[in-house]
């Protein structure tokens, strides 16, 4: 996957799984982010931090703040129709609690200014994506390599077709967990160069922690037996 001519390491949706107007795109020199289909970049080394938080929404309290106490003083005083009036007080009173119940947002801290996105939730996914961006500002080379354990008879047919096939999500190791793979029989193990391809990420089993995978086929220029 490319974004503006750049290929993407990492992906990340940050309203619903499988948005692609809301996402977060991981490049060797940027951090795109894409919000409601409009895409804004950022520079890694201009980026300073990024952290979760909360904001109020101003508008709904604004409005609510106006609503509710005109439409309860002509409640009040009998100006127009009781119920109607009434549903406008409890408009009101409901827009203000909204406004203070708020959102979380993802906040891009830069020196020029504070850049907030809102979110739908805090999920494990996008913290660890998060984590992730972090580790890779201060440290590019954790994605210069991933691994992939492949059968045998998959790597010779890649070899004769060009490309290896991905029929569904490939768990990729980092370079730390290389001696996590299991050897066994009739598989082989194949490094992977990053930034050739589109890395997504995945809750673990226990729901602890996310681990790399990837889903789309990999042109075999790409892999080196190890």
């Amino acid at each position: 996957m490319h974004v503006a001519g750049e290929a993407i390491l990492a992906l990340c949706y940050f309203k619903k799984e499988g948005d692609q107007k809301n996402a977060l795109y991981l490049s060797k020199d940027h951090l795109f982010v894409r919000e409601k289909g409009v895409l804004s970049n950022f520079e890694i080394d201009a980026i300073q931090n990024i952290t979760f938080g909360h904001r109020v929404i101003l508008l709904p309290i604004v409005i609510g703040g106006i609503l509710a106490p005109l439409s309860l003083h002509a409640l009040l005083n009998h100006y127009y129709n009781i119920w109607l009036l009434f549903s406008l007080v409890l408009i009101g009173v409901m827009l203000i609690y909204y406004g203070i119940q708020g959102t979380d947002v993802l906040t891009l801290h830069t020196a020029v200014k504070n850049y907030d996105y809102f979110i739908s939730t805090k999920s494990l996914n996008l913290q660890s994506y998060v984590s992730y961006v972090k580790a890779y500002k201060n440290d590019p080379s954790i994605t210069e390599k991933f691994y992939i354990k492949v059968a045998e008879e998959d790597w010779l047919r890649a070899r004769q077709q060009g490309v290896l096939s991905i029929n569904e999500s490939a768990r990729l190791f980092y370079l730390h967990e290389y001696h996590q793979i299991a050897q066994s029989e009739g598989y082989v193990i194949v490094s992977i160069s990053a930034g050739k391809t589109n890395v997504r990420f995945e809750e673990s089993p226990e729901h602890t922690y996310l681990i790399p995978v990837i889903d789309q086929d990999i042109p075999i220029e790409y892999l080196t037996l190890v």
